[in-house]
């Protein structure tokens, strides 16, 4: 934590009382913003993989299924 963070911290504190303040520093919830939004970047490049590639898997598939 940087001075100004923890100064911030302190006026915070007496300013709105203690509750408040810690809440204001912390920074707890930012990564699970930022995992849903990369979860959700991972979900629509799989999407569109399989919609453009879709038949070309399929045929795949169908050719290595009929070679066994």
């Amino acid at each position: 934590m940087t001075k100004i963070q923890k100064m911030a911290g302190t006026w915070f504190a007496r300013v709105l009382g203690e509750p408040v303040a810690t809440t204001r520093v912390r920074e707890d919830g930012q990564t699970l913003a930022e995992y849903a939004l990369i979860l959700a970047f991972i979900a629509v490049a799989v999407v569109l993989a399989v919609t453009f590639l879709g038949g070309q898997i399929d045929s795949l598939f169908s050719t290595i299924g009929s070679d066994i």
